[in-house]
């Protein structure tokens, strides 16, 4: 995902379906490889950026979604006039994973999601810039049973 300068918000979703059987401790696993780089600065504006990566379970059958484990790296930050932040890692493998019931015979769909989003003003009076670079890979998805 990359993104620069005004308003923008996008998501990427990687997942699987599946249909168990009663299980009242599922546990659904990911190991996911980052690089990030994000910037944001203000002159006479302000600037704002927001990464979230979670691990999301949605019960098709009942149509409600159970609580999304959130997931580091992850950031809500701005800055307001004459002020800079950021921050560029390569090469982080962050391993997570989350609990949940499973109803048997309900439709499941599971997913590593990630998301972001930058606000950025600019006018007469200066500009602000807000950029968003992240890329990776998840090694697995796994789903198993908690014990």
């Amino acid at each position: 995902m990359v993104f620069s300068r005004s308003d923008e918000e996008s998501c990427r979703t990687v997942g699987a379906v599946f249909v168990p059987q009663d299980n009242p401790a599922l546990r659904l696993s990911t190991s996911i490889y980052f690089n990030r780089d994000w910037h944001q600065q203000a002159m006479g504006y302000v600037a704002h950026s927001r990464f979230a990566t979670t691990l999301q379970i949605w019960d098709d059958t009942a149509q409600t979604a159970l609580p999304a484990a959130p997931i580091a790296p992850g950031w809500n930050d701005g800055v307001g006039w004459f002020e800079a932040h950021g921050d560029h890692t390569e090469g982080e493998w962050i391993d997570a994973d989350t609990h949940f019931p499973a109803t048997g015979g309900h439709w499941y769909f599971i997913q590593a999601g990630f998301s972001a989003s930058v606000d950025a003003d600019s006018g007469i009076f200066g500009v602000a810039d807000s950029t968003i670079h992240v890329s990776g890979w998840l090694s697995y998805l796994m789903l198993g049973i908690w014990s």
